[in-house]
């Protein structure tokens, strides 16, 4: 056929077929949107800082023109120390407080419960034990920078902008003063493991600057040099030091009284230092302005570098810092920046996400997003630009070799952070992992199992002390000092299974890597905390069931027959959601390692007597079997639905009426959702399938949320998630949430898009990561979808497609291959490097 012979229908087809053509490929995902997210303004309030950190150090920098404010963090700052909290006589009085729940009596064993059921001491002291032996999180120091322009003192700044690129980990800010444009460059290094902030001006500018470091409390400045140093150390909580006498010098910067200080420092506890060294590779001059301050004139550049360190791991901090600074100083400040990059990318670059296509909002300064996207505005790239800042805030706040993230991650602004920034363990600290898997951080888990290992070293003594257990156990709140005692209201601290949420965070790293070495060595830790709830259970003389007696419902409260409000009961649905799950990863884990058969067929019997999750009458799960009934029907919290998600006990496919009922309890409790339920939600209804639900949910936890506002919740102007203090476990509970929608797993199979909103028309992902060892990506526009995996690990992989599927087309190792599908799934068994692709089109 010659070229005029060709007809317009030819040429269509054609197209078509090169379409058809293009979809059946390997999606290319090198062209990854940008993402970052900027203000037009210096931040006023904390909450509108850049959040900065590399798992170890952080940094918020508040953009200033003229004098700006950087936080120094550090995540071992924590005040207080080790402390015997265990109460002796607790365990006599569990005994009979058991007694009394089963008897129905729970309002004499909620009244022996408060009063002898507590740590020894304080405790928690409500919140606020920076000055009590439990300690508190707090910010390491502030590093205060006064701005000296060259002859444009008295012009104002335009063109401002400021920015914090996910893509690199870098917060810039760049803005003009009469004719010369200057630029600020901050990053933590997670190469150099140091602090680095540049200073430039164009047009042979210069720049005076005014360099001070100060904390609100205990601390003492010098300088040597080109260097200043700050160090101190934190209070034990002994309760017996005098408040520091502080003195401001003639830079507004308040130096403690050395007097006081040298006193303070005997018998104190965490000894900290932070050092700052300034460079300047093309000229100025350096002195100090007196015995705290320095000072620069002169500069075009100006490189801050800063190190960070304390003595919690048993290092120096003087000798931590200064080396740091010199291997830093030795590299000249583009190789630090390359480098950081690298590093940080190796770990942020494994995930990408595309939702629709870029828009005019991605040039909008993110406060100003945020206020459309709450009012309804489509922003489909405002959502993964969300989704990549939970995953980078993880990053961020914790790495292999230091801690958890604080409840704050890695970030605090005071010496009294909100309820101490301690661990919650009934269900927060939980919530700040669940992104960590599915988002490709495995690493992620490391702090959390040594920080389990130490923990459980005090929750043995812990175990014996209040239950007369084996095994070990904690409770609600913890610290960096092994605290695992009851608080001083147990009502609110006493949680029973703590341990066991520890223990299933540890358990799902097994599920998705399959890594047997890994499950050796946490396997002592889920068995013991299997053994002491097995101590723990009790007959219940009504149903002849097993359960947790005394038991407790987070957050909330039931009628008993009498219609008094009580706390304690026996058998709440998590409680007991939570030791079946801890039973059965136990025992999964003893049989894939081969060990521990007779404790195996004990938990075995354990678990055919455990009470099944109960329904009530009008047909939803019920936070506690009957009688007791639900004193707040309308309480946002629902946490009956522990075995819906995180856990994988109910499923729309396998408990499809346990499905139905969790639906049914959502839609009850669904109005006015706030905080961290709000975050958790988003996952709750991906899991039953309504992906618009979740997205409804997801555009209420984006609402923006002023920064001095601490009483409404919402989005901080920066991101944080604001509950309404900022909570680490609500950005990545909502993380989390993104990700179930777009790709679940469990024992029954990998579901792509499950939970996909009518929002979501097209977009893509790769590298997302599933139970049983594998990686996928999935591309899709309309009712196109193309899918794949990965296997990492050797295993067999149940794909379950939508009942709406047609067109299937199934590819191995880039061949097209024919197989069956059986209930609605393809199986492949697949080694490690295999690459399966799937595509269908939805009806």
């Amino acid at each position: 056929m010659t070229p005029k012979q060709v007809k317009p229908f030819s040429i269509l087809s054609l197209i078509c077929a090169l379409l058809l053509a293009a979809c059946d490929q390997l999606p290319d995902f090198s062209r990854q949107p940008h993402m970052a997210y900027h203000f037009d303004a210096p931040a006023t309030e904390w909450p509108e800082c850049l959040p900065l950190g590399n798992g170890r150090i952080g940094l918020t920098p508040d953009g200033g023109i003229d004098r700006e404010t950087i936080i120094l963090n550090e995540s071992s700052m924590w005040s207080g120390s080790r402390q015997e909290a265990d109460n002796p006589d607790a365990a006599h009085a569990f005994g009979r407080a058991r007694e009394l729940i089963l008897e129905g009596r729970a309002a004499e064993a909620e009244a022996l419960m408060n009063e002898a059921f507590v740590c020894r001491g304080v405790g928690t002291n409500r919140g606020d034990a920076a000055d009590k032996p439990f300690g508190s999180y707090q910010l390491l120091g502030r590093l205060t920078l006064g701005y000296v322009y060259d002859g444009n003192e008295r012009t104002s700044a335009t063109g401002y902008r400021r920015e914090l690129s996910l893509d690199d980990a870098v917060a810039t800010v760049t803005f003009r003063r009469g004719k010369a444009t200057y630029t600020r460059e901050a990053f933590t290094s997670f190469a150099s493991d140091v602090a680095v902030v540049r200073l430039t001006a164009d047009r042979e500018r210069t720049l005076g600057l005014r360099i001070g470091l100060d904390r609100p409390e205990r601390y003492a400045i010098s300088t040597d040099g080109h260097e200043l140093e700050m160090h101190g150390r934190l209070y034990v909580g002994d309760g017996q030091l005098a408040p520091p006498t502080r003195t401001p010098n003639d830079t507004g910067v308040v130096v403690e009284d050395s007097v006081t200080h040298a006193a303070r420092l005997e018998g104190g506890g965490v000894r900290y230092a932070a050092r700052v060294r300034v460079v300047l590779p093309r000229g100025g001059q350096l002195r100090a302005a007196n015995d705290s301050t320095l000072s620069v004139e002169g500069a075009p550049e100006i490189i801050l570098l800063v190190a960070m360190a304390t003595d919690f791991f048993g290092q120096s901090p003087d000798a931590a810092v200064r080396k740091q600074l010199e291997a830093a100083a030795s590299r000249p400040y583009e190789t630090l920046r390359r480098e950081h990059v690298a590093a940080y990318r190796e770990r942020y670059e494994r995930v990408h996400l595309r939702l629709g296509r870029p828009g005019l909002r991605d040039s909008w300064p993110i406060n100003r997003r945020l206020d459309a996207f709450s009012r309804g505005r489509r922003d489909p790239s405002l959502v993964a630009l969300y989704y990549q800042f939970g995953r980078y805030l993880l990053i961020s706040s914790t790495r292999p070799g230091a801690l958890p993230p604080a409840s704050q991650g890695l970030w605090c602004a005071t010496t009294h952070t909100p309820d101490n920034g301690a661990y919650r363990l009934d269900g927060p600290l939980q919530m700040s992992y669940w992104a960590a898997e599915t988002g490709n951080l495995p690493e992620a888990i490391a702090p959390l199992v040594e920080w389990t290992r130490r923990l459980s070293a005090n929750g043995r003594n812990t175990a014996a002390a209040y239950y007369g257990a084996r095994g070990w156990t904690a409770h609600t709140w913890a610290n960096v000092w092994d605290f695992t005692a009851p608080d001083r209201q147990p009502v609110w601290s006493a949680s029973p299974t703590a341990a066991a949420r520890l223990c299933a965070s540890l358990y799902e790293h097994f599920r998705f890597t399959r890594d047997t070495a890994y499950l050796r060595s946490v396997y002592p830790l889920l068995r013991d905390a299997a053994l002491c709830l097995s101590d723990r259970l009790s007959e219940d003389p009504r149903s002849r069931r097993l359960v947790i007696a005394p038991s407790l419902s987070p957050e909330n409260v039931y009628l008993s027959p009498n219609g008094r409000r009580d706390t304690f009961g026996v058998g709440s649905t998590v409680d007991q959601s939570l030791v079946r799950e801890l039973f059965m990863n136990t025992l999964h884990a003893a049989s894939i390692l081969r060990t521990d058969i007779e404790l195996s067929g004990l938990l075995s019997a354990y678990i055919a007597r455990l009470a099944p999750i109960p329904l009530t009458r009008d047909g939803r799960i019920a936070e506690w079997p009957e009688p007791l009934r639900e004193a707040e029907s309308r309480t946002v919290f629902v946490p009956q639905l522990y075995g819906l998600f995180p856990s994988t006990e109910i499923s729309l496919s396998r408990t499809p009426e346990l499905a139905e009922a969790a639906r049914r309890t959502l839609e009850a409790r669904d109005e006015g959702a706030t905080g961290l339920p709000l975050a958790a939600r988003i996952s709750l209804w991906a899991h039953l399938g309504d992906g618009d639900h979740a997205y409804r949910l997801l555009r209420d936890l984006l609402r923006p949320v002023a920064a001095d506002d601490t009483q409404s919740g919402g989005t901080y102007p920066n991101l944080f998630f604001a509950a309404p203090t900022f909570l680490l476990a609500g950005n990545l509970g909502a993380t989390a949430g993104i990700a179930e929608m777009l790709v679940q797993s469990d024992d029954d199979g990998i579901r792509f898009l499950p939970a996909r909103p009518a929002a979501w028309s097209d977009g893509e992902f790769r590298g997302l990561r599933v139970r049983g060892g594998g990686e996928v990506w999935a591309r899709w526009r309309g009712r196109e979808v193309h899918a794949g995996l990965r296997a990492v690990r050797a295993g067999v992989f149940r794909i379950k497609l939508p009942a709406t599927a047609a067109d299937l087309s199934v590819r191995l190792g880039g061949h097209s291959v024919s197989c069956p599908v059986i209930a609605g799934a393809i199986v492949f068994p697949l080694s490690p490097g295999d690459e399966l692709e799937v595509s269908w089109r939805e009806k």
